[in-house]
């Protein structure tokens, strides 16, 4: 198997479609557009992100609603 370079970085390119020809079960369970899910760490830590992620941008007078 090749590598393919990024020839304006000099690192290996992340070919993204061959990798997700591997996943079938990404578009046959799911359902979902590609851009649509996200992996990460675990369940676990992407419950933790992700209030840290839109809490950076919260300023006081802001509210939020969780249900």
């Amino acid at each position: 198997m090749t590598r393919p370079h990024d020839d304006a970085t000099g690192r290996l390119a992340f070919d993204v479609d061959a990798i997700r020809k591997y996943f079938p079960a990404l578009s046959d369970l799911l359902n979902a557009d590609p851009d649509e899910v996200i992996f990460g760490r675990s369940m676990t830590a992407l419950t933790f992100d992700l209030p840290q992620t839109l809490s950076a941008q919260w300023r006081p007078g802001d509210e939020v609603v969780v249900t």
